[in-house]
This record gives C-alpha cells, structure tokens and sequence, in this order.
C-alpha cells in the first residue's frame, strides 16, 4: 500500500518487484544523469535548466553487444525523442539535522539526478518515485522524504528543458547501497562500486 512518502512497510520490497507505479511511469520519455561530485546545496527548490548536448550515451547496443552499463556522470538516452536521465551526486549518510534524523540503525542515503525533455517532447514527467536503490542484500527501498536539499519535487518538464533535484532514501546504516535503478519510461541502473558498508 502506498503512503504519502511511498509504502508503508518502509520501502522495502523485492528486488525486480514493479509496482502499480510502474504501468504510469512507462509513459515517461525522460533521461537521468548521474554524475559524481559535489553539489551546492543551497536550500533553494530544483531548478527547470536548458538542456544542454549530451556527454554520452549508453542506450544503444554495438554488434549485438548488451550495451554498456552507464557510469556516474554519464547522460542516458530514452527513447528517440531526445529525452535523457543523469546522476550528478552521491551522498552517503545525509545529515538532516538533530530533529529530522532517520530511524534507528539507519541513515539517510542521496543521489542528485537529472532528467531532461527532448525538444519537441510534451508532457514529460519526472519524480522522486521513479528511483529507488538496491543494497547489498538485494533488496530494494524507495524513495522517502527529501531530506537533502534541494529536493526533486517532480513535475513536468517543458519541451528541451531539465529538472534536477536530491532524492533520499532510508537505507541499513550497516549495510552498502549498490545501484541506484531509474523506472520511468524505461529501466536504467547505475552500479555504484565502493560504497563502504556504515
């Protein structure tokens, strides 16, 4: 069941489980970049920026070759539309402050992403609930509250632009968080290699 935060069992489910979630999330033409490096976290809302040419993309296959998984800072084509995803940060264990802590044993986990609308793209959406992580154990947690600023409130981006933001996640402090999967229009997961166990 689903609560304003995600589910109510604290986000944990299987991993490979596509919620009821997944059927609207297909009709988004959307990209995510995930990049390494430090962001500014200025406490102002996400930003809807003019898209710029992409880096790179990993969408496409060569000599029948699965292709390549996609890296921290790469863009990720969707679709032929033009539109892209991209992670631009980590953040392991978010301070949220003394009265906004996570739950016991936990910690707050962070990525930074972006999606952008191809240029004759409409009605493309992106939010927080498109992500979720994988730890170590495989199992999968949701997105929560956002805890780290400036948070991806989710909206629709206009034609050939992007919308950025953190998205939080409630993660075992003992325990590595070891992708973070994109599910929107389609299905991209980042491997995140050396994440230390807490």
């Amino acid at each position: 069941m689903e609560g304003r935060y995600g589910r109510r069992d604290g986000g944990r489910r299987p991993e490979g489980h596509r919620g009821p979630a997944a059927v609207n999330r297909r009709s988004v033409t959307v990209g995510v970049i995930l990049s390494a490096g430090l962001a500014v976290s200025a406490g102002c809302h996400p930003a809807v920026v003019p898209r710029t040419a992409p880096a790179s993309s990993t969408s496409s296959a060569v000599d029948g070759a699965a292709p390549a998984a996609p890296a921290l800072g790469d863009r990720v084509a969707l679709g032929r539309a033009g539109g892209s995803v991209r992670l631009l940060a980590v953040e392991g264990d978010v301070d949220a402050g003394r009265l906004f802590g996570p739950p016991r044993g936990e910690r707050y986990f962070a990525v930074q992403v972006e999606g952008c609308a191809g240029p004759t793209e409409t009605a493309v959406s992106f939010r927080p609930e498109y992500f979720t992580v994988v730890l170590a154990d495989h199992t999968v947690r949701d997105a929560g509250p956002g805890m780290k600023k400036p948070d991806l409130h989710g909206d629709r981006i206009p034609p050939g632009r992007c919308l950025d933001g953190w998205v939080t996640f409630a993660a075992p402090r003992r325990q590595a968080v070891i992708a973070v999967v994109y599910d929107g229009s389609e299905q991209v997961r980042w491997s995140l290699p050396g994440q230390p166990d807490h």
